[in-house]
């Protein structure tokens, strides 16, 4: 806040035609934080003479006072006046910026850098919008023009590290990363990301050491703890996983995708009472988690207790199969039968009904697509009788299979 009061001082004194007496009253007053007061005096000002710095110093004051919508009222109002100045245009960018209109911003920014060229601010402004944005390349085009300008300065480095991860230069972004670490090796937020990086690369041991390295600097840290530990996790590696997980727990509470890790590492290091003691609220919390539902039949398992393991493994089968499959071999079934691939077409709707047994139409489409298929009617019958029994009062055809179930009977014994 000090940092912008002095701009706002040396603003005033360089850019504005007033007499130094009134120079020095506004300033006094800007200095000393008395925004309203100084308002009033540029006003008085504007009265006498108009001049749109005045103006665009209004703007700057309600910047600082975090009235955004005015500020960016006079700095439109000064930027009519003066429509060559690209630092008006960065006023106006940052002003929505701060309100949350990114699309507003990065406009007003391309506009300040078709007026100045190659500024470096400006550059990298725009840059850590697209980033937001997701618009990757041209980040990553811009975030380069200012390294090749000067490759010294640290936070563009990192934001061309982010914009090269995300444009699949991932060597690229591991060497700005090792190059930010090294001039500035208290920069926590670029262990996770490189360690993440090598981990995408699968160099699984530099992702770990980067961590390390990152604790030696911040003993006991839990994002970094965390972070490790996961990593290991991933990796496979349960043993050392297991020890990384407890001293995280030491200053830090389980929530749900923790608790799962850590209740499956102590089951792989043949822990399961302990396990389950961390598994069970896991699936109180996320009742359809498949994985969370396999580990604790199979802690029950090597516990020998087969009943409940059982039970919990058939939950972890219900849990793993999406809801939709069903819908897919329906849609494939009929698809076959519309081919007139009756063979294919009953496996697809048999399997559907397998996932969805609720789904009593789908006995009746089987039974259909068995008179379409086949001369001996048995099977169609079967699925008729079938579909009436399972379906009862909530069948939708009922009256069409029990015509269709008198008539094969009539025709299967005369046929006999």
């Amino acid at each position: 806040m000090k940092t912008r009061i002095l701009a706002l001082v040396a603003f005033l004194i360089m850019t504005t035609s007033m007499s130094l007496s009134a120079q020095e009253k506004i300033s006094q007053l800007i200095i000393t934080r008395q925004y309203e007061k100084a308002l009033r005096e540029i006003d008085r000002d504007l009265e006498k003479e108009y001049d749109p710095n005045l103006v665009k110093l209004k703007g700057q004051i309600y910047a600082g006072m975090q009235d955004y919508p005015q500020a960016i009222r006079f700095f439109q109002e000064s930027l009519n006046a003066m429509p060559g100045e690209a630092n008006i245009h960065a006023e106006i960018a940052e002003a929505h910026s701060a309100l949350g209109n990114t699309p507003d911003a990065i406009s007003h920014f391309r506009q300040a850098l078709r007026k100045d060229p190659g500024n470096p601010l400006y550059t990298s402004k725009l840059g850590q919008l697209l980033l937001s944005q997701r618009e990757f390349p041209e980040a990553y085009s811009l975030f380069s023009q200012i390294r090749i300008a000067d490759s010294t300065n640290l936070l563009n480095n990192k934001y061309l590290a982010v914009a090269a991860a995300r444009t699949n230069r991932s060597d690229e972004a591991i060497l700005l990363l090792e190059e930010v670490l090294e001039i500035n090796p208290r920069d926590i937020g670029s262990y996770a990301s490189l360690s993440g990086l090598y981990n995408q690369d699968k160099k699984y041991t530099r992702a770990n050491n980067v961590v390390r390295r990152g604790l030696g600097q911040f003993p006991g840290n839990g994002s970094l703890l965390l972070r490790l530990a996961q990593n290991l996790y991933n990796q496979h590696n349960f043993t050392d996983a297991l020890p990384v997980y407890e001293e995280w727990l030491q200053n830090n509470a389980l929530y749900f995708d923790v608790r799962k890790e850590y209740g499956i590492t102590l089951y792989l290091n043949k822990q399961e009472d302990k396990a389950l003691k961390i598994l069970e609220p896991a699936l109180e919390e996320v009742p359809n988690d498949p994985y969370v539902a396999l580990y604790i039949g199979l802690c029950h398992k090597k516990l020998k207790d087969f009943d409940t393991s059982q039970e919990y493994l058939e939950l972890a089968v219900e849990s793993s199969t999406p809801p939709y499959l069903s819908d897919i071999y329906h849609h494939l079934g009929q698809v076959h039968g519309l081919k007139r691939e009756f063979e294919l077409s009953i496996q697809m709707l048999l399997k559907a009904y397998e996932l969805d047994p609720e789904n009593h139409e789908l006995l009746f489409e089987i039974a259909t697509t068995y008179e379409e298929y086949n001369a001996n009617k048995t099977m169609a019958l079967n699925y008729y009788q079938l579909y009436l029994t399972e379906a009862k009062e909530k069948a939708r055809n009922p009256y069409y299979a029990l015509d269709r179930i008198s008539r094969i009977k009539e025709e299967l014994f005369f046929g006999e």
